[in-house]
């Protein structure tokens, strides 16, 4: 009879040894390309208002593509997010394209604050401003905020307001939430501040 610990021991250096002999597994699964695909592709249904992309798909104006037994419908990112961590997705739905129109010869921006601690957006704003066009952003902390609380610069833009001016517009319809990271107030001060750069950088004149 052995006593468990002997067992145990044994049983160990049996697995430890069979460890040694498996092959080394490969350092990536797939190529670069499909990874970032896939990466990307995993941020939209979460609609995780921390995500860079879906930020930048709502200043590009995107269309988001979702297939489920009834077939294919196509989803204009300004109805894609529908609350906090909520899409327009059905629950037999998958997200399976995400049409973004090139933007050629446009003024562009991409700004947001965070705290040193990690990558993930206090609050942030992709600005995308054409010539001939007037410019569209989104500025969030919420989703849902997002395209309402830009519309506010935008029109301002459009009608022919400075950046200054357009980004003082911005904290309209922004609802922020309050947290350890941020105040309500700080919130909708980052807001403005990175609107008034984003707009700038993006083309808009002072």
């Amino acid at each position: 009879m052995r006593s468990p610990a002997t067992t145990s021991s044994s049983a160990t250096r049996c697995c430890s040894s069979t460890s040694r002999s498996w092959p080394t597994p490969p350092r990536r699964s797939a190529t670069p390309r499909s990874a970032t695909a896939a990466r990307s592709a995993a941020r939209w249904p979460t609609a995780d208002p921390a995500s860079d992309l879906p930020a930048a798909a709502l200043a590009l104006g995107a269309t988001l593509v979702a297939e489920g037994p009834n077939g294919r419908r196509e989803i204009p990112v300004d109805e894609f997010f529908t609350g906090f961590l909520e899409t327009a997705l059905a629950d037999d739905e998958l997200l399976v394209e995400v049409r973004i129109p090139k933007a050629t010869g446009a003024g562009w921006s991409f700004q947001k604050f965070k705290p040193p601690g990690h990558g993930l957006a206090i609050v942030g704003v992709a600005a995308v401003h054409a010539p001939a066009a007037s410019a569209r952003a989104s500025a969030w902390s919420t989703w849902t905020a997002a395209r309402s609380a830009a519309a506010a610069a935008e029109a301002a833009v459009a009608g022919g307001a400075s950046a200054a001016d357009a980004a003082e517009q911005a904290p309209e319809g922004l609802d922020p939430p309050e947290d350890a990271n941020a105040s309500v107030e700080f919130r909708q001060h980052l807001a403005r501040v990175l609107v008034r750069r984003a707009l700038d950088e993006a083309g808009v004149g002072f």
